[in-house]
């Protein structure tokens, strides 16, 4: 079993692949845009309407072709969304081999990396992997495990007076 170290990481400015058109692409990077990240989504054709329109606004760059190893130059990081686990696990490979992070959206085990399973106001993250070995529960009770965790902050926010527990509810919303 790997063994892994957790972090976040910047990717502000940063040159960030996201191979896949579809409903994955688009929620991968649409985290990295919100990081502020320089993505360039390699596929020959965009599926996800919101993927056009960030490309129609500018937000992301577009390379219309099959992935090349060639696209992973001066990358940061690398996610392999394109719905086909072999495929995937290949960019994957590609990536480890320069010395590029790299997340396989398929299997996480394929990458040097995975994603930490985000609340809605991005205040939190958490190690789904962790809790998935630990306890089996993470995709059938994520909303649930969110709610909590999402409850306690804005408790917490609500007795230090920040300003966002008062948008959330004071942790009542949700919870």
């Amino acid at each position: 079993m790997q063994r892994y170290y957790p972090i976040m990481i910047s990717v502000e400015h940063s040159r960030c692949i996201v191979v896949g058109g579809g409903a994955v692409g688009e929620r991968r990077t649409g985290g990295l845009l919100e990081a502020g990240a320089d993505v360039v989504l390699v596929c020959p054709e965009i599926v996800s309407a919101r993927l056009r329109e960030w490309k129609e606004a500018g937000a992301i760059r577009h390379l219309p072709k099959p992935f090349s190893p060639d696209d992973l130059e001066g990358a940061a990081l690398v996610i392999a969304a394109t719905g086909a686990d072999e495929l995937n696990g290949w960019i994957c490979d590609e990536a480890k081999r320069r010395g590029i992070p790299a997340n396989s959206a398929s299997d996480g085990s394929r990458g040097e990396l995975y994603r930490a399973c985000r609340s809605p106001q991005r205040r939190v993250a958490v190690d789904r992997r962790h809790l998935w070995r630990r306890t089996g529960l993470v995709s059938p009770h994520r909303e649930r495990i969110e709610r909590a965790i999402r409850a306690r902050i804005c408790r917490a926010d609500t007795k230090a007076g920040h300003p966002a527990a008062a948008r959330a509810g004071g942790g009542r919303r949700g919870a």
